[in-house]
């Protein structure tokens, strides 16, 4: 009884989040969608998992080079996209007063994140730098402002690829501004009990 007493405290005190935002960049005209769910068993620590829509796609470039019998090298560029390819987020986070690291990987890709809170978590200032490998570029860097609405809602806007060389269509420094809703199994419950209330 003491063990199953445990794991039933345990899973009351661990808080589930669902967040569903869009984000719009202006140079690119891309609009890409984020579905996360976040696991957090403590105040200050946090799994987050997150799926990422994104319509530019994957782009990868790779370089051929080839040396002819005797002849000179010569070398080929082949840039690709794989526009079905889900990205996706898992990351672990950390909290320490107002201030949040994350380690794991971004849009499929290893990286780092640190995010300020303000105002009883209000307003989130974030930084994001990932993809440090990506060919012929320099790593992703994102830096944005989320300010909550109401309960549920929430506005997003900054800057995404800030340090990146144009490339292609959809590889490009960019604005970018969105909405999200944010809740918690907590409203759910809350939900659930106003509607069986007669």
């Amino acid at each position: 009884l003491s063990t199953i007493n445990a794991v039933v405290e345990k899973a009351r005190r661990t808080l589930t989040i669902v967040d569903m935002s869009s984000e719009y960049a202006v140079k690119t005209r891309v609009t890409k969608t984020y579905l996360g769910l976040t696991i957090m068993p403590r105040e200050d620590t946090a799994y987050i998992g997150q799926v990422v829509i994104d319509p530019a796609g994957t782009v990868r470039k790779k370089v051929i080079v080839t040396t002819p019998l005797g002849g000179a090298a010569q070398t080929e560029e082949i840039i690709t996209n794989d526009r079905d390819a889900l990205k996706y987020s898992l990351q672990f986070m950390k909290r320490v007063h107002n201030l949040s690291v994350r380690l794991g990987l971004f849009e499929s890709r290893g990286g780092v994140g640190v995010d300020y809170h303000f105002f009883q978590d209000d307003l989130k200032l974030s930084t994001e730098i990932f993809d440090w490998s990506r060919e012929g570029n320099t790593a992703h860097l994102k830096v944005g402002v989320q300010l909550k609405l109401l309960n549920y809602f929430y506005i997003t806007a900054g800057g995404d690829d800030i340090l990146a060389l144009p490339q292609g269509d959809f590889i490009r420094p960019s604005f970018f501004g969105g909405i999200g809703l944010k809740f918690t199994d907590d409203d759910l419950k809350t939900l659930f009990v106003l509607q069986s209330v007669p």
